[in-house]
């Protein structure tokens, strides 16, 4: 079983993983089904609103990071390509699958989501038929920006047109996403703060350092700052637009790449590496456990801050199994968790 989670990142052969990022991922994905889980009361609420921030952002930056870490010199586009498509591309289209897949039996059995409603190629490319899949084309257009920066940077004529075409195409992607209001579609900052913060990370080599307070200090401060904006918003509304930067990204890396490296069990690694896995399934066992809580309790949840965590906790647990379970199946590995070769 592997050990590593390969499914959004192209990562460099030789350098070792830093274990703290690993770690946090897993927290990460927790912290996306609390922000996906309802919630009652102010308290409850709170939970989400110092998730929403953090999580992913820093999704976006560490995979990204990875990313132009691992190109490493190559601007092989069949390299890199493929890895799109085994990595992200074939396991969002599996899981899309799914997903429309329960809302038209979803509409069929219990009602509530028209078939009609459901826009197609807003589902095949850009992830509507659940709230979180918006991520994975987000990610590749991402990547496709910094290989396109790249391949005009540093590869022959060729190349550089090529570079070219490919950053016009991920340009127009955005842009036809946010003429039609698409959900999830990335802003231009946004876009802009990943690729500078992510090209900077590694060509500074901070992904190495063993130990930096540099590093900790400026990202304890810029995590400050991010979530003192975000509980503040509702009373200042002049700090929303500064909130919904992924300012909360940046800072959670430089905090974690500052602290000291350390070893953990070879179960902890396991744990950790389904974090991709839990982001993708969660949905599943959220329609579910909601569903069926209505039907007895014969009505609306109180999510108060116990029931919210409870919810979260049980379906955190069901996505690690049901990842766990889907490592065994060759075909389902592939197609729904992008690992394997």
């Amino acid at each position: 079983m592997s050990t590593q989670n390969v499914a959004t990142t192209i990562e460099p052969a030789k350098s070792p993983r830093n274990v703290s990022i690993d770690i946090v991922r897993l927290i990460a994905a927790f912290g996306v089904i609390t922000i996906h889980v309802p919630f009652s009361t102010p308290a409850a609420g709170s939970i989400n609103e110092f998730f929403s921030p953090l999580c992913v952002p820093f999704f976006f930056l560490v995979s990204l990071t990875y990313f132009i870490s691992g190109l490493n010199g190559t601007d092989a586009v069949n390299e890199v390509f493929g890895k799109f498509w085994k990595r992200i591309i074939l396991p969002f289209w599996g899981w899309t699958l799914i997903y429309t897949s329960l809302l038209l039996a979803k509409d069929y059995f219990i009602g509530g989501v028209s078939h009609h409603s459901l826009v197609f190629w807003r589902i095949l490319f850009y992830g509507e038929s659940a709230v979180q899949l918006y991520y994975l084309p987000q990610l590749v257009v991402l990547q496709l920006f910094a290989f396109s920066l790249y391949v005009i940077w540093k590869g022959d004529k060729g190349k550089k047109i090529l570079g070219l075409g490919l950053l016009l195409l991920g340009a127009f992607y955005i842009a036809f996403g946010h003429a039609y209001n698409v959900f999830g579609v990335l802003p231009v900052t946004s876009i802009l703060i990943y690729l500078i913060a992510a090209t900077a990370i590694h060509y500074l080599n901070l992904l190495k350092l063993t130990l930096s307070y540099r590093c900790m200090i400026i990202g304890f401060f810029l995590l400050i700052l991010i979530l003192g904006a975000n509980f503040l918003k509702a009373q200042y509304p002049f700090l929303r637009p500064f909130a919904k930067l992924p300012i909360g990204g940046i800072g959670l890396l430089l905090l974690i790449i500052g602290l000291p490296k350390f070893k953990v069990p070879q179960w902890v690694l396991i744990l950790c590496s389904t974090s991709y896995g839990i982001y993708l399934s969660h949905v599943v066992f959220l329609e579910f456990f909601e569903t069926a809580i209505r039907k007895i309790h014969h009505g609306e949840i109180n999510y108060d801050l116990f029931n919210k965590l409870a919810l979260v906790t049980l379906i955190f647990i069901c996505s690690i199994i049901l990842t766990l379970v889907l490592r065994k199946v060759s075909f389902l590995r592939k197609v729904l968790l992008g690992e394997g070769k």
